[in-house]
């Protein structure tokens, strides 16, 4: 059985989901263990602590981690279009930053993959 913490970050909605998947014969099996968003999201850039805001996704987010203790990580890649992206594009990559610098900590090994990978 392998555990997977996976993430579809964004600054509006954040969702993750823990499962844990095995092999039984030449079938995969899935069972969700839980499925939430994340409430402490890096919105914004221009706030007067932006250390705290950090911190209190940090803590959000790994406490997640320290729950299911996840062998995997994988989160999507955000990907902007056209001339979108902006501040969006900032705080996302500093969650997936955030992600990313931990889970070598949590011996974790992580993957960010694009919609493409997932979604076709």
């Amino acid at each position: 059985m392998t555990r997977v913490l996976s993430s579809d970050p964004g600054t509006n909605n954040f969702s993750t989901a823990a499962l844990d998947i095995r092999l039984v014969g030449k079938k995969i099996q899935f069972k969700l263990l839980r499925v939430t968003m994340i409430q402490n999201r890096v919105k914004e850039l221009n706030v007067d602590d932006l250390g705290r805001v950090i911190d209190t996704f940090d803590k959000e987010y790994f406490g997640l981690v320290k729950m299911y203790k996840p062998e995997h990580i994988v989160a999507e890649r955000y990907m902007v279009r056209g001339m979108q992206g902006g501040t969006s594009c900032e705080s996302v990559s500093i969650m997936l930053g955030r992600i990313s610098s931990h889970s070598k900590k949590c011996k974790s090994t992580l993957a960010f993959i694009t919609a493409a990978q997932w979604k076709n």
